[in-house]
């Protein structure tokens, strides 16, 4: 018999740090909040020409951007509780760093430009201060628009 579970959600909206053209993040960075809304008249990306895009590493199989984050560890966590990171369909999302160490990656069978939601079991690997990465490869040398949500789930078991 399974334990009924109580969940706790917290978005990770922002601020993110984004890297055009680049394959982990960087100093040079443009601040943004998730999810973005994305219109064909935006002009947020003004600030990222296409100089910051070709000088990227725009390879054979496309451009690579990072998304970065910090958060503090989720407070009150009980010894039986599970955190999960939750990533709701990001188109061309193919790894997942948490504290420089590759949570997920897209599967080999897969391609990066599969808008897939992900959900990663975290909770080992929490620190007290967190940094998350996230990396996209564009076909082309365009600037992605992140419209899914991101967030922490904290799952307790209830007694």
């Amino acid at each position: 018999m399974e334990r009924p579970s109580q969940t706790h959600s917290i978005r990770l909206r922002g601020p993110w740090q984004r890297s055009a053209g680049a394959r982990f993040c960087s100093e040079s960075s443009q601040r943004v909040q998730l999810p973005q809304q994305c219109l064909p008249s935006q002009s947020d990306d003004a600030a990222v020409t296409s100089q910051d895009l070709s000088s990227g590493s725009g390879a054979a199989d496309g451009w690579d951007h990072c998304y970065r984050r910090s958060f503090n560890c989720p407070t009150g966590l009980q010894g039986s509780d599970r955190v999960d990171l939750v990533v709701q369909a990001i188109d061309h999302l193919v790894a997942i760093r948490l504290n420089d160490a590759i949570v997920w990656q897209v599967p080999a069978d897969a391609q990066a430009g599969d808008a897939r939601g992900v959900r990663v079991p975290i909770t080992e690997q929490l620190q007290p201060h967190n940094q998350l990465d996230l990396q996209l490869r564009l076909p082309s040398p365009a600037l992605p628009c992140l419209t899914g949500s991101i967030s922490l789930e904290i799952v307790s078991s209830l007694s």
